[in-house]
């Protein structure tokens, strides 16, 4: 059987996408300079916190916009590397926190590090994964002009009902967000070859860049002008500006058309890295070291906390992967067993 190559463009994207990730995580909780925690004041938080923060918030985006742009071929497939890598990385991430600080061993706790449950995106995703047989069935036939009115629709279900009226997915933090990105992403790529795509796709970056300053600079200027906005509001995965950025960033990349089998195995760790700096008692000890490291070397210091957190989490991921393959094969094979004799 052939193995299908992976685009690596889409497979750097991946990467970038959880570079952005920890980046945000790192910024609005371990620096605390965008509001999360704290009310924020441009006096003493200043801006670049913003700033930076407003360029790596779409990582998530970036990260379900590559699911929907190939689709979704077998849903157990996705349930069991979720839940397995759930099990392994949670257990791993647990006894790396009792290794590298004086947290005491907790069995309880292990669990709790080992259950998917406790993660909002792993759960929206599996979500995702459910209805994907259905998603698909519908853009099976489906036209361009088809799918363009569908995605209007999904646009004022999600951004007027949603991000504006607050009815539904008002933060983007849920399952319906990432059906909206899902059917985006592939009307993006049934309709690369338009010339209205085609403009996106070289004027993507910059699109990006203006989005994003527009996201900074209006949280700033609402502050100056004492009307501080919620930082969890205001920085939902379903804002406007923030959607028109990853957009626009996702189809700047889709362009580059590369292969580096160098990039395509480091992708394979990134949901590795996800896991293992998000279970639940990591995250107390991840931001008090960011807090350290932040008050000492500013943003110099989040920036190259980030690219260790990457590299560490990257290289126990690819190891990891290893170990949970043949696992993984083996019953996603007796599962396709199972359903072929039904």
């Amino acid at each position: 059987m052939k193995t299908k190559v992976r685009d690596s463009q889409f497979e750097l994207l991946r990467i970038i996408a959880m570079f952005f990730v920890v980046t945000g995580h790192l910024v609005i909780k371990g620096a605390n300079t965008v509001g999360l925690l704290t009310p924020y004041s441009v006096e003493n938080d200043g801006i670049a916190g913003v700033v930076l923060y407003s360029s790596v918030v779409g990582g998530v985006n970036l990260f379900v916009m590559i699911t929907g742009w190939y689709g979704v071929k077998n849903i157990w497939k996705g349930y069991v590397r979720l839940v397995t890598d759930c099990i392994f990385f949670g257990a791993v991430s647990y006894l790396l926190l009792l290794l590298l600080s004086c947290h005491p061993l907790n069995i309880k706790e292990l669990i709790v590090s080992m259950m998917f449950i406790t993660n909002w995106f792993v759960v929206s995703y599996m979500m995702l994964l459910l209805l994907a047989p259905i998603i698909e069935k519908s853009l099976q036939n489906a036209s361009a002009t088809e799918m363009g009115y569908w995605l209007l629709l999904l646009t004022i279900f999600n951004l007027v009902f949603g991000y504006w009226l607050g009815k539904v997915n008002d933060n983007g933090y849920n399952a319906v967000q990432f059906i909206w990105l899902y059917y985006i992403a592939r009307f993006l790529r049934i309709t690369q070859q338009e010339a209205w795509n085609k403009k996106l796709q070289k004027y993507g970056l910059w699109i990006w860049i203006g989005a994003t300053l527009m996201l900074a600079f209006v949280f700033i200027g609402m502050s100056y002008m004492g009307h501080t906005l919620d930082t969890l509001r205001w920085f939902s995965y379903n804002n406007p500006f923030l959607m028109l950025a990853c957009i626009g960033l996702f189809m700047w990349i889709s362009r580059l058309k590369m292969q580096s089998k160098i990039v395509n195995v480091i992708a394979t760790g990134m949901f590795g890295v996800f896991l293992l700096h998000t279970t639940p008692f990591v995250i107390p000890f991840r931001n008090q070291v960011t807090s350290a490291v932040f008050h000492n070397y500013f943003y110099f210091g989040i920036f190259v906390e980030a690219i260790l957190i990457m590299i560490v989490c990257c290289g126990i991921s690819l190891v990891l992967n290893r170990v949970t393959k043949p696992l993984i094969s083996t019953a996603i094979g007796v599962i396709d067993n199972k359903l072929n004799k039904h």
